[in-house]
């Protein structure tokens, strides 16, 4: 079973890794509300490396939303566009 979970951003934030100086590096955290396929509120860590548009790499690691731990499905977070 796959679950697609829509969700807004509510708000972001940028981040620094303190001793990190590195121009190629960035990360923000996020505040989402889910919308669509499970119900709540999550906090999300997004990590991005590389300088060139095309070429980056990204990672984004969830705070479980507060009502949507549901055992067995795979969820894949897609932004809803406005």
């Amino acid at each position: 079973m796959t679950l697609i979970a829509r969700f807004q951003v509510d708000s972001f934030e940028p981040r620094q890794v303190t001793g990190l100086d590195a121009d190629w590096f960035g990360l923000l955290t996020f505040a989402k509300t889910f919308s669509s396929g499970i119900i709540g509120h999550a906090t999300t860590v997004f990590m991005s490396a590389g300088t060139e548009e095309g070429s980056r790499s990204y990672v984004a690691t969830g705070l479980g939303p507060d009502r949507a731990r549901r055992p067995g499905p795979v969820l894949r977070d897609r932004p809803e566009l406005t």
